[in-house]
């Protein structure tokens, strides 16, 4: 029997409580390292965020790499996401979004990206900014816009 290797199996192998009851409606993802293996060789360095989280050099641990890499968890079955990533990010190349996003379509995951220009690492995410903005699109289109007038969402 084919095993799905969607964000719930994840769950499920983990024996997280409660996983064949959750489903996860939404995801936005916000200049985030999706491909752990392909960020690059300044990244391969054994303090790098992504080396201290696999235990080691990126190059030395690529399987365990490639376990910590959201790309590697793609299937059909997943929730609409957002990617959003600014276009003068110098902490996580732009390229992980891009693939990601590329990634979801090809799965036939409802996926938006949204490059935002002029912007690093940290884009604001309040009403009034242009990330902000569209997370609560975003929210509203997927998760319906009474989420937010019931209270349930508060961004």
């Amino acid at each position: 029997q084919p095993r799905s290797r969607g964000l719930g199996d994840v769950y499920k192998r983990q024996g997280l409580a409660g996983a064949a009851e959750t489903r996860v409606a939404a995801v936005c993802a916000v200049a985030a390292p999706t491909h752990l293996t392909s960020l690059g060789p300044e990244y391969d360095r054994p303090s790098s965020p992504a080396s201290l989280l696999v235990g080691g050099p990126l190059a030395e641990f690529r399987e365990a790499a490639q376990r910590a890499s959201p790309l590697s968890y793609i299937s059909a079955d997943d929730p609409p996401c957002l990617v959003i990533h600014g276009d003068r990010d110098e902490s996580i190349p732009i390229s992980q979004s891009v693939s990601l996003d590329a990634a979801l379509r090809a799965a036939g995951v409802d996926s938006t990206l949204v490059v935002l220009e002029g912007t690093g690492h940290r884009p604001a995410l309040d009403r009034a900014a242009p990330a902000g903005r569209a997370l609560l699109e975003f929210l509203d289109r997927t998760l319906g816009p009474g989420i937010r007038a019931a209270g349930r969402v508060n961004p």
